[in-house]
C-alpha cells in the first residue's frame, strides 16, 4: 500500500519535478514504513518547495524532536561520540 503510493508519487515527479505535494506523500509513506530519516529527507523539499505549509513545518519540528535521543538514552550516545 505504501510502496504503491511511493510509486505512484515518484511517477507524479518525473512529471512535475517541483510538485511540493508528491514530496510530501512520498515522506508520509516513508514515516509510515518507519523510515523517518527518508521521511524527512522528502518533508524537507517538500518545505523548500511550499515553505507556507505550516502544518508540515510543524510536524517535522515535532518528529526531528522525538528523534533526538533524551535521559539515559541521550547519555549513552553523547558517550559514544566521545569514544
Amino acid at each position: 500500500k505504501y510502496d504503491l503510493a511511493i510509486k505512484e508519487a515518484q511517477d507524479v515527479l518525473i512529471l512535475e519535478p517541483n510538485n511540493a505535494l508528491a514530496y510530501k506523500r512520498i515522506g508520509s509513506a516513508f514515516y509510515a514504513l518507519g523510515d523517518t530519516k527518508k521521511a524527512l529527507q522528502y518533508w524537507k523539499k517538500s518545505l523548500e518547495l511550499d515553505p507556507t505549509d505550516e502544518n508540515l513545518r510543524s510536524f517535522i519540528q515535532k518528529v526531528e524532536a522525538e528523534e533526538k535521543p533524551t535521559g539515559v538514552e541521550g547519555l549513552e550516545f553523547l558517550k559514544g561520540l566521545e569514544e
